[in-house]
């Protein structure tokens, strides 16, 4: 399984400082990533700013055996 998170921060929620915007993000979904288990594959929680907007999810892929052994990190 592969945890994709994606995150828009180009609105005004996050200004003047994008990262304390998205630390309360990721913060509010936290239990939901600290109860992921094999059967959540193709689950998405969206991700909400402080402003109710929707600017992001966290998706909880599948993975085919290939994609496993190719994977590479990114930075």
């Amino acid at each position: 399984m592969t945890l994709h998170i994606t995150l828009d921060m180009d609105n005004a929620a996050f200004e003047p400082s994008p990262g304390i915007e998205a630390a309360r993000i990721l913060r509010r979904r936290l239990h939901n990533i600290e109860t992921i288990d094999a059967n959540d594959a193709g689950t998405v929680f969206p991700l909400m700013d402080v402003n109710g907007n929707r600017v992001g999810q966290i998706a909880v892929l599948a993975d085919e055996p290939a994609q496993r052994a190719t994977a590479q990190p990114t930075h």
